[in-house]
């Protein structure tokens, strides 16, 4: 089990660069995406950025030798989607978002909570 959740934890991360570092902010031109799912996130623009850290949140409490807090998850996220704004200062048709940074900690601290309330709640 452990093993199968750090797998899907460091895919998460992985998609986050991947996304996040496109030239364009269009998913459609992510072949592999489902029609509905990159109108979706063209759709909703920045609170797409809280998807995966949504994820990263409730997956973190699964990975106690890693994270041992909200707080360690937290500078992580913080670490996390600092990069892979910063990258976007230098593609054309991106930009740096204080406001994704934002709302990818809003995602990462409600992540975690219900993380908890799963791991508390089903004793895994």
């Amino acid at each position: 089990m452990k093993n199968l959740t750090t797998a899907v934890f460091l895919l998460l991360i992985t998609s986050v660069f991947y996304f996040s570092w496109l030239p364009s902010p269009d998913l459609s031109q992510a072949a592999f995406l489902p029609d509905w799912l990159s109108v979706w996130t063209n759709q909703h623009g920045i609170w797409r950025t809280s998807i995966p850290f949504l994820l990263l949140g409730i997956i973190a409490p699964l990975l106690p030798n890693i994270f041992a807090g909200i707080l360690p998850f937290l500078r992580f996220s913080l670490v996390l989607v600092f990069a892979a704004e910063f990258v976007q200062f230098f593609l054309p048709q991106r930009h740096f978002d204080i406001y994704d940074i934002i709302v990818a900690l809003i995602g990462a601290f409600v992540g975690y909570i219900i993380g908890r309330f799963f791991q508390y709640r089903f004793q895994f």
